[in-house]
């Protein structure tokens, strides 16, 4: 299987609904692991991690009707020996492993004999978007109160958009809205949660689950 190029090709129908979408994305959530993408014959993405998702802005790249999707997977067995571990470090069993974003237990293990498999191992799907999207939520800890069991929390919410227009969201803990926001721009919000359920390691207290 390491040894061979592998390639995927399907036919992807796109209606002209999806093409008035302010923005369309490719979404791979698992490719393993060496591959390059191609839509309609031209070169979209190349990856090699096959732990992360990938995502492609294809707005540009698809057309109304038959749309021809080929993802071609390099030689697994060469791809992973590029990068070599530098001279007096060394790994059990093979070295490719130190470097290939892939699941060790492919290159063989004491459990399991040498597998290393190559291919699409999770799903494939367009996503389309009208106006924006939340691109990224960051949850930080302030601080606490145990005594008066209050936290301080802030969000940092990352906003992509894609028509002038106003975007707006809500921020709710239990299904409670905290807060109201008619400002993405203004993304820092800071809010605190009264009766906190604090979360405890087994050896200080019992954990909130």
């Amino acid at each position: 299987m390491e040894k061979k190029i592998w390639i995927y090709r399907n036919v992807i129908n796109i209606s002209e609904g999806m093409l008035k979408q302010g923005k369309v994305e490719l979404i791979f959530e698992g490719l393993d692991t060496y591959a390059t993408v191609y839509l309609n014959g031209y070169k979209i993405g190349s990856f090699n991690n096959m732990f992360i998702e990938h995502i492609i802005d294809v707005s540009k790249n698809i057309v109304s009707g038959e749309n021809i999707l080929v993802v071609e997977f390099h030689v697994m067995s060469k791809m992973s020996t590029k990068k070599k571990l530098s001279e007096g470090y060394w790994i059990n069993y093979s070295t490719e492993r130190a470097y290939a974003r892939k699941a060790a237990f492919s290159y063989g293990w004491d459990w399991t004999p040498r597998l290393a498999t190559v291919g699409i191992w999770k799903n494939v799907y367009l996503k389309g978007y009208n106006k924006g999207k939340i691109k990224n939520i960051a949850i930080k800890t302030e601080s606490v109160n145990f005594r008066d069991k209050q936290a301080d929390l802030s969000f940092q919410i990352e906003i992509e958009r894609y028509k002038d227009c106003d975007l707006k969201y809500n921020v709710l803990v239990e299904g409670k809205p905290l807060k109201y926001s008619t400002s993405p721009e203004s993304n820092n919000i800071k809010i605190r949660i009264d009766n906190a359920k604090f979360w405890w390691t087994h050896d200080i207290w019992q954990p909130f689950l």
